[in-house]
């Protein structure tokens, strides 16, 4: 047993299924960020507007509902799914101006640019190599 670890073999145990229920947790969101990609590279290739307020109000509003049906926090429930909904949108935004575009002028309209027809990496791709959760050891 390593040094500061508690010798009560309960409180062991719970910190263990803490860790597996943080690392599922750690898996869905990186799921819902990939999807989230998804969602927004087909608004960037079709010129959609890439924010829809509504939609987030929605999926806010769905966190907190589920949230109170389960018996958590449905404030908490709600921070957790704004902060991935802007998590998702800074990184997309970022990774889109890395890649030498100019979106200055579209994503204040809430529209990035079209892609050019030049084979590269999809930001998909670099995404599911940002989080190889399948592949990490278990706690």
């Amino acid at each position: 047993m390593r040094s500061g670890e508690p010798t009560d073999p309960t409180v062991r145990r719970l910190r263990r299924r803490l860790a597996r229920i943080d690392r599922s947790l750690v898996r869905a969101l990186a799921a819902r960020e990939r999807a989230q990609w998804e969602l927004l590279e087909r608004k960037q290739r079709r010129s959609l507007p890439l924010l829809d307020v509504g939609q987030e109000e929605r999926v806010r509003r769905r966190a907190r509902e589920w949230a109170q049906d389960l018996g958590g926090d449905p404030v908490l429930a709600e921070k957790v799914v704004t902060a991935a909904v802007a998590s998702g949108k800074t990184r997309f935004i970022s990774v889109a101006s890395a890649s030498k575009k100019t979106l200055a002028a579209p994503v204040e309209k809430g529209v990035l640019p079209r892609r050019s027809k030049r084979k590269r990496s999809s930001p998909s791709a670099a995404l599911t190599r940002t989080f190889p959760l399948e592949d990490a050891p278990a706690p």
